[in-house]
């Protein structure tokens, strides 16, 4: 549920999500993560993939909120900021 306007602005613009992901540094984690990921989970037992799918879903969970997090209280920032900017003019 979108509670703020922020909240919208985070949910709407894809734009960021795109942004991130053609970044060269992101591809080559990525890349790597995955790779990793195969290899591992090859040679694991079907409990134990079970487990690390689980952790890798709340790792991501985890993630997930953090970024959401630290983008809401970027732009309260910067509007902080700019409404400081503009006031002593």
């Amino acid at each position: 549920m979108l509670n703020t306007f922020i909240d919208y602005i985070f949910s709407t613009v894809g734009e960021l999500e795109e942004n991130i992901m053609i970044m060269d540094e992101y591809k080559k984690l990525l890349n790597e993560s995955y790779t990793l990921y195969e290899n591992l989970r090859k040679e694991l037992s079907l409990e134990q993939r079970a487990e690390i799918e689980k952790f890798l879903d709340l790792t991501e969970s985890k993630e997930s909120t953090s970024n959401k997090a630290y983008f809401k209280e970027g732009v309260k920032m910067g509007v902080r900021f700019t409404i400081e900017c503009l006031a002593k003019n």
